[in-house]
């Protein structure tokens, strides 16, 4: 069956078959278009540079929106969720399904991901040959950056924490727990040792010339 319907620049067109339906409907540059078949649905809307598009079937859920250079499209099926959103060069994603969650956030050569689940969390950015990572899980935290030839990583537990940092053929690493510290550094054939607990301070040393290795160590203690 078929219905036409006018007036001045209104226009509506019904269309149906068996369980299929289609309606048509126009005013100055306003369009609609809803269509149907079974469970499944579909509606099509557009206004000059405006467009929207709605579709569903069973628990399944699509929205696209989109104005201009604008775009955005919100998905869901069940407990998962998807929106994806975009303007020029910016994009962002953000995605759930329980209490699983992602967010990906990119502009120009910067880019973000945040992933969560539970009480784990984790962080990665970029931009140009910088990154970062950050990673949590309860009192856990672990930190992780670079650039160019450098790096840095933090962890910590509890008390707990240790640093490692690296550039070229420089590294050091520090570590403590409670009251103590230790903290190592080498650059290319020298190495050096602190550490310190409560009030006693070690250090050592060692330089390697040729094949001799030079060792030095002074012991502070205070009584």
């Amino acid at each position: 069956m078929r219905v036409r319907e006018s007036e001045g620049d209104r226009m509506r067109v019904r269309e149906s078959e068996g369980d299929s339906m289609r309606v048509r409907e126009s005013k100055g540059d306003s369009r609609r278009v809803r269509e149907s078949k079974g469970d499944s649905r579909r509606v099509r809307e557009s206004e000059g540079d405006r467009m929207r598009v709605r579709e569903s079937e069973g628990d399944s859920r699509r929205v696209r929106e989109s104005k201009g250079d604008s775009r955005r499209v919100r998905e869901s099926k069940g407990d998962s969720r998807r929106v994806r959103e975009s303007k020029g060069d910016r994009m962002r994603v953000r995605e759930s399904e329980g209490d699983r969650m992602r967010v990906r956030e990119s502009e120009g050569d910067r880019m973000r991901v945040r992933e969560s689940k539970g009480d784990r969390m984790r962080v990665r950015e970029s931009e140009g040959d910088s990154m970062r990572v950050r990673e949590s899980e309860g009192d856990r935290m672990r930190v992780r950056e670079s650039e160019g030839d450098r790096m840095r990583v933090r962890e910590s537990e509890g008390d707990r924490m240790r640093v490692r940092e690296s550039e070229g053929d420089s590294r050091r690493v520090r570590e403590s727990k409670g009251d103590s510290r230790r903290v190592r550094e080498s650059k290319g054939d020298s190495r050096r040792v602190r550490e310190s607990e409560g009030d006693s301070r070690r250090v050592r040393k060692s330089e390697r010339d040729g094949r001799r290795v030079r060792e030095s160590e002074a012991d502070n203690r205070k009584v």
